[in-house]
């Protein structure tokens, strides 16, 4: 198994460097080529997905929103063009070396964003938070790509120091769900090549957790011998899923998104919500 093909979507962010030097590092590792790819969104779709205020646009307000588009896609490609440069990429496949290119698009940013990862091995997007607070426009690329496409995410923080040890120890979250099985599945290549892999059993606040033998097995059968100890039974997942990832230095967290509907988490909160807020490390999600 590798990955051949990485869409990287870019904002105009100063985010969009850990962007790409994850996704230099993964290009890298398989010899791949990344889509750095830039979606100017119509005002339209900012008012329908920004903050109440905003429905009530005036021309004044539409043209600034145009401005700031226009911005943002300008420095983004500004960005990546000083970022291809410093490493020396070269924008189409020779002597097996990662590639890159870039490539604007104007138009909703659901659609364009759910389509293109859908022909994409990983989409890497920022996990913008904290001081970066995510915007609507970041929600909706992260929400795209994991609901449209079937394909697997990697979020990446705004610093992009944790790129370059993105493969020293993985943490797989694992419970009996199908979103659980998609993000193994698309995460073996990953694991495959990681300096150690541990496995942490989601649990309730009543039962410890414990894995199947069935799940240690087939990672075997890939070459992969995971750490797997008992965690004891937690009040809140996500905070104890987070708790291990600190405790055994993981550099990339692996995990299905939303086993829950989306707005329940949204509304109640939920593991996938706990670690999109939360995650200081980088992490590949799928659903």
């Amino acid at each position: 198994m590798t990955m051949k093909s990485i869409l990287a979507i870019l904002t105009g962010a100063e985010s969009d460097g850990a962007v790409l030097d994850a996704a230099l590092a993964v290009a890298r590792r398989f010899t791949a080529h990344i889509d750095a790819v830039h979606v100017r969104t119509l005002p339209g779709e900012v008012i329908a997905y920004g903050p109440p205020e905003a429905l009530v646009a005036t021309e004044e307000l539409i043209a600034a929103m145009e401005l700031e588009g226009r911005q943002r896609e300008e420095a983004a490609r500004t960005r990546f063009d000083r970022w291809r440069a410093e490493h020396g990429i070269a924008a189409d496949g020779s002597g097996g070396t990662a590639t890159a290119a870039w490539s604007p698009y104007v138009g909703g940013l659901w659609p364009v964003a759910g389509d293109l990862a859908r022909y994409a091995d990983l989409t890497i997007i920022a996990n913008e938070k904290g001081e970066n607070a995510r915007t609507p426009e970041n929600r909706l690329a992260i929400e795209a790509a994991l609901f449209e496409s079937g394909r697997p995410v990697l979020l990446v923080p705004p610093d992009a120091a944790s790129a370059a040890r993105l493969l020293e120890h993985a943490l797989v979250a694992w419970k009996p769900s199908p979103e659980a099985a998609h993000a193994l599945g698309a995460a073996m290549p990953f694991l495959a090549t990681a300096g150690s892999v541990t496995v942490f059993a989601a649990s309730d606040r009543d039962v410890a957790a414990t894995l199947p033998e069935e799940l240690l097995t087939y990672l075997r059968r890939h070459g992969i011998d995971a750490a797997a100890p008992v965690f004891p039974a937690a009040e809140t997942v996500g905070q104890a899923l987070l708790g291990e990832a600190d405790r055994t230095g993981a550099t990339l967290l692996v995990m299905g998104a939303y086993s829950h509907s989306r707005l329940r988490e949204l509304i109640l909160g939920g593991v996938t919500e706990h670690v999109l807020n939360n995650a200081r490390i980088p992490v590949l999600m799928a659903h």
